[in-house]
């Protein structure tokens, strides 16, 4: 190997160890829910790649980063109800390349991934039936049983197991939810599990069992705390709170809310401040406080408006019409 050799594989290394610390920084952030941030992230690590020597060689780190750079724009398609189409993009790049280097594994994540930014834009928007999603999902899923992928393995399984909630079976999708629990418990995966619990506590809720519900949550809650994913605590502490409520706990009720709220309005998620308004509106209607509740129904009312979010637009709507007319006959 000639100097000039060496010289251009440690170029290439460097390359590659920069990408990686950039796509490190990028989860950090996500993790924390600061998605602007981690996207800003990505975007230097793109100009860093764009006038590189050897491109080819580097082919694994733009898959890398691609990978990266979808899964957010995905969460932030959730979060926001925006940037659908970028995803999507930005994902068959990613799986296109990662197939032309033979990154099987980044294939199948990048097909999982194209499944979940199909199945926020229908969940969000009411289009489709899911079917595309759930294809995305089980050609994800075949791949990750080839490769003995177990943690892709519970995810996948557990997002099939959410179409078929969505499309109202509750048998095959506490099957699906069960399956994706048990692997994820075996191997550690803390956030594999914690989606599950949750959803098999949404199943328990809609069969009345408030007890099995709240149990259920509330280990969902921890597991998500402890792994340090604070972009998932909103919606696990209004989980929480929402059976505390109908249990008429209203005291602890109340302090899942708040906190769910005050780390809401830390983090690049929308949709989230949005629930959780909703949710506070809900407390103190139920309290009979409806100054604060219309406070918090028009709060969230227009939050919905600027993300376009029609069912919140209607909810709120409906409960701002329903506190009018107390105070009305009061």
């Amino acid at each position: 190997m000639t100097a000039s050799d060496a010289s251009l594989d440690r170029l290439i290394e460097d390359y590659q160890t920069a990408i990686g610390a950039v796509c490190e920084i990028a989860e950090a952030y996500y993790r924390l829910g600061k998605l602007d941030a981690a996207l800003t992230a990505l975007q230097a690590g793109a100009l860093l790649l764009e006038d590189a020597a050897e491109e080819q060689r580097l082919d694994d780190s733009r898959a890398k980063l691609l990978l990266q750079q979808g899964k957010l724009l995905v969460t932030k398609g959730f979060y926001a109800n925006s940037g659908y189409e970028a995803a999507a993009s930005t994902l068959l790049r990613a799986q296109g390349l990662a197939t032309s280097i033979g990154d099987e594994g980044g294939s199948a994540d990048a097909l999982q991934l194209l499944g979940q930014a199909a199945y926020n834009k229908t969940v969000h928007g009411s289009e489709g039936d899911y079917t595309q999603a759930l294809d995305y999902f089980q050609q994800a899923l075949a791949r990750r049983e080839k490769l003995e992928d177990r943690r892709g393995i519970a995810e996948s399984l557990f997002y099939i197991g959410l179409i078929h909630e969505r499309w109202q079976q509750p048998g095959e999708a506490e099957s699906y939810y069960t399956r994706a629990l048990a692997i994820a418990q075996e191997s550690g995966y803390q956030i594999e599990q914690s989606y599950a619990l949750r959803h098999l506590a949404g199943l328990a809720q809609e069969a009345g069992d408030l007890e099995k519900t709240l149990t259920l949550f509330t280990e969902s809650l921890t597991l998500r705390e402890g792994a340090g994913y604070k972009i998932l605590l909103p919606l696990s502490h209004i989980a929480v709170g929402d059976v505390l409520l109908a249990q008429q706990h209203l005291p602890q009720a109340t302090t899942h809310y708040q906190v769910a709220y005050a780390i809401a309005q830390e983090l690049d998620t929308p949709v989230a401040q949005m629930i959780c308004m909703l949710s506070l509106g809900a407390l103190y209607q139920q309290q009979q406080e409806l100054a604060q509740a219309r406070s918090y129904f028009e709060q969230a009312y227009d939050q919905a408006k600027e993300i376009d979010m029609q069912w919140a637009m209607g909810v709120a709507s409906r409960e701002l019409e329903g506190i009018a007319r107390l105070e009305h006959n009061s």
